[in-house]
């Protein structure tokens, strides 16, 4: 589960490099003894000590070319759609003795009665030297494309492009299965080229057809490009969208798009020179039969405090329903309220979806991305959720205006788990039930806010009211416990800005479980502030 660093104001993003791993054994010596083969890539094999069987032909099948080291996978396809085969990862991930001069070519059995062997196959593609006519160093690696029907076994085979080709320093080679699924499906991503820069940052929804066209959605900033198209034969297509000219200004360079449409999806986006490569995560469809395991609508927030913790706290009320749709509604930290939309998509952790998400603010001129994590516990443990928000707030367009004048960045990590309404007579999660309905409410210092954090003791009530001790802040705080939202407001006297006044300051939070102790209840949110909201929360 990702999580993230509570921030504020603007810092810079990184990138990190892509970790490339094998998702299949080596190639084996015989075709009786093929390695079973995945979507994905192979470990190295090494054809040096390879050789080939009595009756095998070149599988250079149109030159005749042959390299007399084969090596042999063997891969059932559970979905149909157009596949691809190559050895074009071999330079990248063999650091040394890399085969650069192969040929890969893909078989079906011409029947499946008899033991399969190298004279029982009948040729469906293969490729030698895929970028001949280019001035590559790996021109002469290999790549061959065929359309693979659901439940058929096919058999792949490597090999030197030539008889001299393998050698004892050009020995090892990585064999790659791509496919672009027959079907009809919806994948989401977020991208960042810099996380507090609105138009260097957005999102990309793609739907492809079974039979491999697409339609796509770019948000790059506040701008929205719609794209359409079909995947090339190895799954990815490359567009480069043209941008109007600023009146009176310079021409400016179009936007490149690749994107690919196999299984490890994923789109890369070069704008302006500068350039990032983010994943496409596949959304799951749900039935009335087959419904999401996740739907509930989770309570979440930050839980961490302190007297020295500044920023005020968002809160997120984040609906999964049964079709797997997700809808979140709540502030960011600043106040702003926000409402997303997305859906349960596959993820690389077990029992865990994925839901990205990315919206406009403040007039198109501010954004927000959600990156929203599910986890089904399968009734072990609650089911909990967890989010990453990151929010742009710009800099006003008046010197005169207060509040946040250079503008907001915030990254946010909220989690929690369902939440559940009290039943009569109970409090809402059992909040300050062990202290017999005891607490106090604690909003925390923040240079130029106040002069002094301030505490209040606080009573919940099991017919889920707040009250307070009379008190010259006139604290007042209240709950839906339909959804655990609270409200309330405070009076305070503060010198802000060099000015002393008496203020009404709204507070607004949520009442949330912690997704590690689930008994662990946790109350809060935000202050309202002049020059930024500050932080409360309710604790025993």
């Amino acid at each position: 589960m990702k999580k993230a660093i509570i921030t504020s104001l603007l810092i810079a993003a990184s990138l990190l490099p892509e970790v490339a791993r094998a998702q299949f054994g080596a190639g084996a010596n015989n075709i009786a003894s093929a390695t079973t083969a995945a979507l994905g890539n192979s470990n190295t094999t090494d054809l040096f000590t390879f050789n080939t069987e009595s009756g095998e032909l070149s599988h250079d099948f149109y030159n005749g070319n042959t390299g007399l080291r084969s090596a042999w996978w063997k891969w059932t396809a559970t979905e149909s759609g157009f596949c691809t085969v190559d050895t074009l990862l071999t330079s990248t991930y063999v650091p040394l003795n890399a085969l650069r001069d192969s040929t890969v070519a893909v078989y079906v059995p011409l029947s499946t009665t008899i033991p399969i062997a190298v004279t029982n196959l009948r040729h469906l593609a293969s490729n030698n030297n895929f970028a001949q006519y280019f001035d590559s160093s790996d021109s002469a690696l290999s790549r061959a494309s065929f359309y693979a029907v659901a439940g058929t076994t096919y058999y792949i085979a490597v090999d030197g492009g030539w008889s001299g080709a393998v050698t004892n320093i050009a020995r090892n080679v990585v064999l790659r299965l791509r496919q672009v699924p027959a079907l009809a499906l919806t994948r989401r991503g977020l991208w960042t080229i810099e996380t507090t820069v609105l138009g260097l940052r957005g999102s990309m929804t793609l739907t492809t057809t079974a039979t491999g066209s697409y339609s796509a959605t770019l948000m790059v900033g506040a701008t929205r490009y719609t794209l359409t198209g079909q995947f090339d034969q190895d799954g990815t297509s490359t567009r480069s969208i043209p941008r109007p000219t600023p009146k009176g200004g310079t021409p400016l360079l179009p936007i490149t798009v690749k994107i690919d449409g196999s299984q490890d999806s994923f789109f890369e986006l070069n704008l302006d020179g500068r350039s990032t490569r983010e994943t496409l995560s596949r959304q799951v469809v749900f039935t009335k039969t087959n419904p999401a395991p996740l739907a509930a609508t989770y309570n979440i927030a930050d839980r961490a405090g302190g007297f020295s913790e500044d920023p005020g706290r968002g809160y997120l009320r984040t609906t999964v329903a049964a079709t797997g749709s997700v809808r979140m509604v709540g502030v960011t930290q600043d106040g702003t309220k926000v409402t997303a939309a997305s859906a349960l998509c596959l993820s690389n952790t077990p029992n865990e979806y994925e839901a990205p998400g990315y919206i406009l603010l403040h007039a198109n001129k501010g954004s927000a991305m959600f990156y929203g994590y599910f986890q089904d516990n399968s009734g072990a443990t609650p089911d909990n959720c967890n989010v990453d928000l990151e929010a742009i707030r710009p800099a006003p367009t008046s010197s005169t205006t207060t509040f946040y004048p250079n503008g907001f960045y915030s990254s946010e990590s909220m989690d929690g788990i369902p939440y559940v309404k009290p039943a009569p007579g109970s409090r809402a999660l059992n909040f300050l039930t062990s202290t017999n309905g005891q607490g106090t409410l604690t909003i925390y210092d923040s240079t130029g806010e106040l002069a002094a954090p301030i505490q209040e003791g606080i009573t919940f009530s099991t017919t889920n009211r707040f009250s307070f001790v009379p008190s010259v802040r006139k604290p007042t705080l209240s709950i839906n416990p339909s959804t655990g939202i609270v409200t309330g407001s405070i009076t305070t006297t503060d010198t802000i800005l060099g000015i002393t006044k008496t203020r009404v300051r709204k507070l607004t939070g949520i009442i949330f479980n912690d997704i590690n102790t689930p008994a662990t209840v946790y109350l809060t949110g935000q202050v309202s502030g002049v020059t930024k909201n500050i932080m409360f929360e309710v604790k025993p």
